[in-house]
């Protein structure tokens, strides 16, 4: 999400059902307001779901495996920002448990705020059931754990490796001194 050529890049790893991923969530929408085209964050699953993540021996957030799945097809299907958006707008509807209906009705809300056709449905439900969909969860899962990401969300921008959600006041200091460096 963001400026793809933007000065600061935000590497988030993070699970989509996850509570502090939610809180993060809501620090993102300031930073993407706050500095338009000056930052992008980047996505890297982490689901903390043992049917997709082998370094798991329980599921904190069942179900965030295909939260994960439902993302990758979005961004798949030209429409990440929206299904984003959508998605963490109807976090609360998640705690009783998330669901391919949660899916249907987040792909559908996509949709009609993107202005997009069928075409774009069938390739998100293509994408969804895909092979590339695992090997990008596998692949991201993967690289999480050789760097030892132990929690969600976890982040790094400018070097610097926060666990958790930092207060706005640090984030927005380290934006301003990378947007400041020449």
């Amino acid at each position: 999400i963001g400026n793809p050529d933007a000065k600061v890049k935000i590497y988030a790893f993070t699970d989509f059902l996850c509570s502090a991923c939610y809180k993060f969530y809501q620090l993102e929408k300031y930073i993407l307001a706050k500095y338009r085209n000056k930052v992008e964050i980047i996505y890297y699953h982490y689901p903390l779901d043992a049917s997709c993540n082998k370094f798991m021996d329980d599921s904190v957030y069942p179900g965030s495996c295909s939260a994960a799945r439902a993302m990758y097809a979005a961004s798949a299907a030209g429409f990440f920002n929206e299904f984003f958006f959508i998605h963490f707008s109807d976090y609360a509807s998640y705690k009783e448990g998330f669901t391919d209906e949660h899916i249907k009705k987040n792909l559908n809300l996509s949709l009609k705020k993107a202005g997009l056709s069928d075409a774009a449905a069938a390739k998100f439900n293509e994408a969804m059931q895909s092979s590339s969909a695992s090997a990008q969860l596998a692949e991201h899962i993967n690289f999480a754990e050789k760097i030892k990401i132990e929690a969600t969300p976890t982040v790094y921008i400018a070097g610097r490796k926060i666990v958790g959600v930092p207060p706005k006041e640090f984030l927005d200091a380290v934006i301003t001194s990378e947007l400041n460096k020449k």
